[in-house]
Parts: C-alpha cells; structure tokens; sequence
C-alpha cells in the first residue's frame, strides 16, 4: 500500500492509501472552491440593504477571519503535501498555521515539498500559479502582494485577540471611534477616524518575572465593511486559483481551468490604505501594587484550601 509522508510546522506524518491520487481528487471534489466568494456576494448585497447592522457586521467580521484560516490551511497543505493535500488537512493545528506563516513573513525555509523558488509571497504565487506571460506574471505578483498583507492580518495580535472574543458566540457590540491621535493636539497624527468597531479586553502580564500575574487592558479594533467584504472576495479568488492549480497537478494536465484575477485599483487602495483594518490599544490605567504578587504555587495552594 503506497505511503504518502509530510511534515506540518516539524511534526512527522505517514499516511497509507490504495490510490493516493485518487484519493485526493475524491477529497478535492468535495471541496466547493467558490463558498467565500458566493458569502461575499450574500453579504455584500445584505450589506446594502442593513447598512451598519451590528448582527450583519458581525457576521462581516467573522466570515473574514474564517476566510483566512480556510486560505492558509488550503495553501499550506498544498505547498507540505501536494499529493496528499487532505492528509495535511486533517492534521494541523492553529496554532501551526500562526507558527508557519510567520516563518514565511520572516524568510525562514519552510522545507515544502513543494520546490519553491526562493522565499516569500510572491515566490509562491509564482510557483503555484507558473506562466511565461507578462500580463499574467503581474497578476501573480499582485496575488503575492495580497498574501503578505493577508498574512500579516491573520497574525495580528489585536484582530486574533477581537476573533477570539466573538467566534464561540460571545457577540461584541459595535463601538463607534471618532477620533484617534497620537501626539499632541496641535502635530499628532490621526491614525484612525470615524468608523465602527469592536471594544474589548485583553490579559496582559503584570511583570515578566512573575507570569502568574495578569491585568485587563481594553483594546479597539476598527473594522471598515467595504475593506472586510474585499478581502473575503480576494481570499474566494484565491482558494479557487489555488484548487485550480492543484486540481491540475493531480490531473497532469487541465485544459478547462478558470482563474480569477485581481482588479489592481481594489487591491492598491485595500494594501495602501491601512485604516481599513485598525486596531488601537486604548488608554489604560496602570496600577502600582505595593503587596508582593503571588506565586504560582502560592496562587495553586490557595486555590485547594477555598472554594467557591
């Protein structure tokens, strides 16, 4: 029985198959390549309809957050295990996801299986998507352009602090934000303006020396729709490129496969324009405690002596 072997974020897997090839065209077709495209056409027509909704920009918010971790797996499995992509599937974790990425931002060798030459974004948008054509290599660039900027979102600390507070249900209410300066009145720069977003809190460590210790600091993320339904369009363009190109990889050869392209004038404004998708850390008042901070054995003892 054929043995197909990969690795995710350094752990080892072997998996066994009467038809490796076969079976991940089965899995493949499974697969609907257009579903975030199809949720950005639903949303973006409800949208127009509910403007500032606070249940519909929820659902803005996280349908954008599952697009990303959907594109990173997907691309992710593609490039350790492109024979056996679903095998890599069923294996990772998030937490390899967050791990892997940020291996790639920093220009580490990942060591896929797939050959990518040289490193980064564009680099495997290049690989994955090979063309001789000028036009076409420009598109490919811009797909890289996309990724690093995707890659930089899905790791950002404050929007995966915001994901995490809202993805098991626990609905943030939408906050408005006039104004944020940094600097004096007279030559700060504003680095965000009106908008909607989401206000919540965040554990932070009291001291390094003493990681028992924790505080909540209150954080804001501003969310633009138009820039979150953009991204969930460009992520749906993506995933169908991508199951394109592996679709023909497993095939040996494609004659009927579709790619998207990215219209340059939305993927300028959505790179250059930061503000789309801001995340501010909010004032907080910092408090000197002059009693010495527990331990954690003496936080553990205290805790099986009382009882709520």
């Amino acid at each position: 029985m054929p043995a197909q072997v990969f690795s995710c974020n350094g752990r080892a897997f072997c998996f066994w198959s009467e038809d490796p090839r076969q079976n991940s065209l089965e899995h493949l077709e499974q697969i609907n390549a257009d579903y975030f495209l199809e949720i950005a056409d639903s949303l973006e027509n409800q949208w127009q309809e509910r403007e500032k909704d606070p249940t519909l920009l929820q659902q803005i918010v996280l349908q954008y957050f599952l697009s990303l971790e959907a594109f990173f797996s997907f691309l992710l499995s593609i490039l350790f295990a492109p024979n056996y992509f679903y095998g890599w599937l069923v294996s990772y974790r998030n937490q390899d996801l967050h791990e892997i990425v940020a291996a790639i931002m920093s220009g580490e060798d990942c060591h896929f299986q797939v050959d990518v030459d040289g490193r980064g974004w564009e680099a495997i948008a290049a690989t994955l998507f090979p063309t001789n054509d000028a036009d076409w290599k420009l598109i490919v660039k811009n797909f890289g352009n996309l990724w690093r900027e995707l890659a930089r979102r899905f790791n950002d600390e404050n929007e995966l602090s915001a994901f995490n507070r809202a993805k098991h249900g626990f609905a943030l209410k939408p906050d408005a934000i006039l104004k944020v300066q940094t600097g004096d009145p007279k030559n700060g720069v504003t680095i965000g303006s009106t908008g909607i977003g989401h206000r919540f809190g965040v554990a932070v460590r009291m001291n390094e020396e003493n990681k028992n210790n924790f505080r909540v600091d209150s954080r804001f993320v501003h969310w633009e729709p138009s820039k979150c339904l953009f991204a969930i369009r460009a992520v749906g363009m993506s995933l169908h490129n991508l199951y394109q190109s592996l679709r023909a990889h497993l095939l040996t050869g494609l004659t009927d496969a579709e790619f998207y392209v990215l219209d340059p004038t939305e993927l300028n404004s959505f790179l250059v324009e930061q503000e789309g998708l801001l995340a501010v850390t909010l004032a907080t008042q910092h408090i000197t405690y002059s009693t010495p901070l527990p331990t954690k054995d003496e936080i553990l003892d205290f805790l099986s002596k009382n009882s709520i």
